[in-house]
């Protein structure tokens, strides 16, 4: 006999595969006296239309389809009870009432900017929530609980949602990265049942994190695995940050908007994460020995001054710059081979300096708008 999981799984990956629609969907599907389209047996909503009024979906419906009600504003949509399965991009502008009990998954964008929630109650009963899934919506009451079925909370699943308070259920196990980033809470508790994390879920604009979880611990404001190899996220408003010798990764968006000024990584780290000080206010940062890159968007519009690249370091990666306005002077590595596209465009005060000799490959744009170096384009 399957175990509740196993079952509810299975009944999922039929759901998903119910909410893509094609053309001949539509040959023999019923049209309400709304205009909303449904399949024949009833059991999928196709295609719905822009209503001014409320609209409460049909009994019986199990699969709200994918872009159903996609760039539409329709007013009030209330779900029944036999609702399992909700598609990617199913809303788009429209208010939500309820979400029904009995509900198994939650598709990607399904809730993308689709308006205000009276309240947002994840039921028990829900096992997946997509990425994107609820992004750019306002939770009217501020209050946002997610219960006990779902395991894997996605990447940016709750990204700028406007909740003054977010509850995660005991079942989850899995945050993606800025799964909850942008929401600007005063505190959430990492519940026992969380084994990994991936990024940074919060975004570094949260006021107190609290680790129930044996595998996460909080020191000084900053939370690390619990082997304090990998630094997940700063909350810390000190002026300067000195980070163990123990931190060999630093996740990606770690410092993402941090009010640390002075920070001072150890020759351990070994490699700093995608937008890791995105947005951050750092005016000066000394990076490790043995840094080979230096990441993606990893200091993009922050407050850097000045930089000292380590001569470990080979690659500058694409926007890694990007939009530093204050940064003023760059101490190269003499063994820089890659700088990448827009690294770093916009510095809009960058002084000259001299690129390295192993300087093979250039991308694009690199000094676009740096109004004080001279641009050398072919």
């Amino acid at each position: 006999m399957k175990s509740t999981e196993q079952y509810h799984n299975t009944e999922l990956e039929r759901y998903i595969k119910m909410a893509a629609v094609s053309q001949d969907d539509f040959n023999d599907a019923i049209i309400d006296d709304d205009g909303v389209t449904y399949s024949k047996d009833g059991k999928r909503l196709l295609k719905g239309v822009d209503l001014e009024e409320d609209y409460i979906v049909k009994d019986g419906t199990e699969v709200i389809c994918n872009e159903a009600f996609a760039y539409m504003e329709t007013h009030n949509i209330e779900f029944p009870e036999s609702l399992k399965y909700i598609g990617a991009k199913a809303f788009g502008y429209c208010r939500i009432v309820n979400l029904p009990n009995g509900l198994l998954g939650i598709g990607d964008e399904a809730f993308f900017m689709s308006g205000d929630f009276e309240q947002l109650i994840i039921p028990d009963s829900v096992v997946h929530i997509g990425k994107y899934a609820f992004a750019m919506t306002c939770v009217m009451n501020g209050l946002v609980t997610i219960g006990n079925g779902v395991e894997r909370i996605e990447a940016d699943a709750f990204h700028h949602i406007s909740a003054d308070s977010i509850i995660i259920g005991n079942s989850v196990k899995y945050l993606g990265n800025l799964a909850f980033a942008d929401n600007y809470l005063e505190e959430i508790v990492i519940p026992p049942s969380v084994t990994e994390i991936e990024g940074n879920p919060f975004g570094g604009d949260i006021k107190q994190i609290i680790s129930q979880s044996e595998a996460f611990v909080v020191k000084e404001d900053i939370l690390y695995s619990k082997d304090g190899k990998e630094l997940i996220c700063s909350f810390s408003k000190a002026k300067e940050l000195v980070i163990p010798n123990s931190v060999e990764n630093v996740h990606p968006y770690a410092f993402t908007y941090s009010k640390s000024e002075i920070i001072t990584l150890p020759n351990s780290v070994k490699s700093i994460g995608w937008g890791a000080f995105y947005r951050a206010k750092v005016k000066v940062i000394n990076l490790p020995n043995g840094l080979r890159t230096i990441s993606e968007l990893a200091f993009k519009e922050s407050g850097l001054e000045s930089i000292v690249i380590p001569n470990t370091v080979e690659c500058i990666e694409a926007e890694a710059f990007k939009g530093c306005k204050l940064l003023k002077t760059v101490q190269m590595s003499d063994r820089i081979e890659v700088i990448e596209d827009f690294a770093f465009s916009y510095c809009s005060n960058l002084e000259p300096f001299e690129l390295s000799k192993s300087l093979r490959a250039i991308g694009d744009k690199v000094f676009f708008c740096c109004y004080k170096i001279e641009q050398h384009e072919d």
